[in-house]
């Protein structure tokens, strides 16, 4: 990974590396940022104005990002 020093970009060390890795709340936070910028495909789906197959593959990755938040929490999956 690059990182800028003095103007110049430069490698990082493994120590600003580690410094650097996301955190699993960072990561949970991240997760809901994507299920909510899906939410209106869900709203849209419920109230009828969405056909399944067009809702189908959001549905799945929603469920996804659910699950890897219960492993994050250190919950059960789905």
């Amino acid at each position: 990974m690059k990182i800028m020093r003095n103007g110049v970009l430069c490698d990082m060390t493994p120590e600003e590396e580690l410094l650097n890795e996301p955190t699993p709340a960072d990561r949970i936070e991240e997760l809901k940022t994507l299920l909510a910028r899906t939410d209106y495909k869900t709203l849209k789906f419920v109230e009828g104005r969405l056909a399944r197959e067009e809702f189908e593959e959001a549905a799945a990755q929603r469920e996804l990002w659910r699950a890897e938040i219960n492993l994050l929490e250190g919950g059960e999956q789905l």
